[in-house]
Parts: structure tokens; sequence; C-alpha cells
């Protein structure tokens, strides 16, 4: 769900909020009002009423999710979404590369290469409930270690090829070098 972040302008998204409400916008996660600290109306000014309601329910209440809380948080969505801006403003290859389709064995994974003038990347996102062991080819000229972007790790090839499993909606930004 975080990859919406990184969609072309102009992409229409369907998207459900917590109050039973669907939205149709891109910008579905920046389009809505933050809860910036805990209490009855999330830090918003008093006043008569507010444009959009404060989400009471749990888990999504102020209490426990808004800015002051998360960003204060290093293993938070807030800083999670901060780390995955970062990366992406360091490596163009994510927003302007060209993209190709990546067969890795299963459906449920969405696997695709970007490349953009020296700089390669394969994104991975298991987009099911379930772990989903994939293995996908590389191009020929893998020379180097691969880098998980997001964690540091190091992730292993073997053969022209690159298997590992991924967790329930787990996604993966492997640098190609």
């Amino acid at each position: 769900m975080l990859d919406i972040l990184y969609m072309p302008v102009g992409c229409r998204l369907i998207g459900y909020v917590p109050e039973s409400r669907w939205i149709y916008e891109r910008n579905i996660i920046t389009g809505l009002s933050r809860q910036w600290k805990p209490g009855p109306r999330a830090g918003f000014k008093e006043a008569s009423s507010i444009f959009t309601p404060v989400i009471s329910i749990p888990p999504y209440e102020p209490e426990k999710v808004n800015v002051l809380t998360e960003s204060a948080d290093p293993g938070s969505l807030w800083s999670r979404i901060r780390a995955m801006i970062a990366v992406r403003k360091s490596h163009p290859v994510l927003c302007c590369g060209d993209l190709a389709w990546v067969d890795c064995g299963t459906p449920a994974v969405a696997a695709y290469l970007r490349s953009e003038s020296q700089e390669r990347m394969l994104v991975l996102q298991n987009l099911s409930a379930a772990p989903r062991a994939v293995t996908c080819a590389l191009p020929g000229d893998v020379h180097g270690k691969i880098v998980d972007l997001l964690t540091g790790d190091e992730v292993r090839k073997a053969g022209g090829r690159v298997s590992l499993t991924l967790q329930p909606y787990e996604y993966r930004w492997l640098l190609i070098p």
C-alpha cells in the first residue's frame, strides 16, 4: 500500500478509510487530515466544526495514531515512510526509470525491474496475506552485491537469480549493481 506514494501523477486510486467512506483520488495518504497529537480534537484548533472528522475508531484513535507519537518512534509507519521518501529522493531510478515486469513464479507478488542511466533496481511486493517464496532472474551483467535499500541488508544471488521469501505484504527495493 505504501507504493501508492510512488505512482505516476494522474493515476486514480480507490482507497478505504476506517470510517467506511471510499475515497477516489491519487493522494489518498497525503490528502487526509493527520491527527497531530493525542486528545479529543487530535491537535486541531478549537473551532465550531472541522472539515474532516477525527478518526475515533480503534486502533486509529488520536491516542494511538498521531504525528507527535509516531515521529518519536523509529519503528513507526511515519518513520518508515520518511525513510522510503529519502531512498526515493536519492535514487532517481524509482521515479524516472524504465519499467519491465519480471516473472517471479507467483501472481501474488508484483515484481519489476526499474532501470535508468547506470542504476537498476528490482522491486518486489507481496500483495497477499501469506508468505511467498519468489525466485527472479537477474539481468545477465550483474556483478557485485545486491543490497536492499530499505534495510541495508545484502541479498544473495545464485546462478543469475535471486531467491527469497517475502512475508505478508512485505516489499523489497533491491539495488542491482
